[in-house]
């Protein structure tokens, strides 16, 4: 049987990764109404990587949460993570229920094991797990792949491990002189810009203000021009 995992890809991590208390979790659900599931969570980086719990039994019905905790980097990584973790699973009948977990998985794993495999994902500065699910549905095949050992334990098989990438990382390390002239320079066209907006709304203002004044000016020669008139009137009179 089949376990249901969330997210369903990736696993993502936010930065900075030299902090001691990066985390993430995802859940795994048997959705069957029959039988209980045992479970093994491997991964090809068992050093970097404190996974809870790593095995276990999800009864009928129900789901159990998993946390990953990283071990701190020393150093911010810059290279494309190549992690994953595989979620092994098996139906358990109900006679092998009462008989210790290595027994139970040795015995359930001779029926079929169901594999799922969820990627790792260094996200970029700024952006959040949260913000990154544009990425759950991301179909897209890798050429290359991992060959190390996926384990928790000796009895585990080796099998290949599609790499995974760290999002975005869209242009090498090299190219980050270049990219920074080009913001700064994009920066400078902004504040040109922004420059010339202020200028013209000034302009605008201005305009405005001696259009107002002139008016002013306008109606004020009238009112004199119609005391004159009336002055002169009297004298005629």
């Amino acid at each position: 049987m089949a376990l249901l995992v969330k997210p369903k890809n990736y696993i993502c991590f936010e930065r900075p990764l030299t902090r001691p208390d990066v985390q993430q979790h995802f859940v795994i659900k048997n959705p069957d109404d029959r039988h209980p599931v045992a479970f093994k969570i491997l991964t090809n980086a068992n050093t970097r990587y404190n996974v809870r719990p790593p095995f276990g039994l999800v009864d009928k019905q129900s789901e159990v949460r998993v946390k990953v905790t990283m071990v701190p980097y020393d150093e911010e990584p810059l290279d494309h993570c190549t992690d994953a973790f595989l979620v092994r699973s098996a139906k358990v009948s109900e006679d092998q229920l009462d008989i210790p977990f290595r027994e139970m998985w040795v015995a359930a794993s001779r029926e079929g094991l169901h594999e799922h495999q969820l990627k790792c994902v260094y996200l970029a500065n700024g952006v959040s797990p949260e913000n990154a699910s544009e990425f759950e549905n991301n179909e897209e095949e890798l050429s290359e792949h991992n060959e190390e050992e996926m384990s928790i334990s000796e009895n585990d098989e080796d099998f290949p491990l599609p790499t995974t990438t760290e999002i975005p990382r869209a242009h090498h390390d090299e190219e980050i002189p270049v990219l920074h002239n080009k913001l700064s320079e994009l920066s400078q066209t902004m504040l040109a810009h922004q420059q010339e907006m202020i200028n013209m709304r000034l302009q605008l203002l201005y305009t405005r203000q001696q259009k107002d004044f002139r008016r002013a000016i306008r109606a004020l020669a009238v009112v004199v021009l119609c005391i004159l008139i009336g002055y002169g009137s009297r004298g005629l009179l």
